[in-house]
Formats: structure tokens, sequence, C-alpha cells
């Protein structure tokens, strides 16, 4: 028996909504090659799978899931976990041309 999952990357109701009636003209191939490309169906699983975890455990699930490798210098020097001094900064890209943001971590 298959559990039906919520799908919070759904394609065709993100064309529905942004191109209203439009969205019919959109050949079915297209639509198809972006949900491929995408991976839909394997990161709404993902999502589902892991819709219980927040915060920084939910972090580490997608790194594992994405089998990434993280190498982290001065962990050290974090502060303990519960005491509210961590500040995240994301720096989004000065132009459109510049492909990469950087993101850092600043402890007061």
């Amino acid at each position: 028996m298959s559990v039906e999952i919520e799908k919070t990357i759904d394609i065709d109701r993100i064309l529905k909504d942004k191109m209203g009636t439009k969205a019919k003209f959109v050949p079915s191939f297209a639509v198809n090659l972006l949900k491929k490309i995408l991976h839909e169906d394997e990161v709404n699983q993902f999502l589902w799978e892991s819709r219980g975890v927040t915060g920084t455990e939910w972090l580490a699930e997608c790194v594992r899931y994405l089998d990434m490798t993280l190498e982290i210098e001065g962990l050290e020097n974090l502060p303990d976990k519960n005491d509210g001094k961590l500040l995240y900064f994301c720096f989004k890209p000065s132009t459109w041309r510049t492909r990469w943001s950087s993101t850092r971590l600043y402890y007061r």
C-alpha cells in the first residue's frame, strides 16, 4: 500500500500559478524535463520524510541526504547551541552577472 506524500515542490502548480491559463501552452516534454532536472519526486520524498525535523538537525539531515563532505575550521570557537549568540548572514550577489554568493557566520 502506497502512502501519498504532500508535494512541496509541484512544477505543474507553479506553472499554473505563475502563468495562469497560458500554462497549457507549455509543451509537456519541457515540463517533464524540468521535473527531471529539479528531481521533483526525490526532493519531495526527502522533504516528506524529514518533515518532523527542524533547525540544525534538519541541516544535518540535508548534508547526509546530499552526501556532502564538510570541512569545518574553528569548531572550538563556536558558542554553545543554546546561548543564542549565533548570528547568520547571507550575502547576495552584487550584480546579476555574479554567479556565486557568499555565506558567513558571525559570532558576538
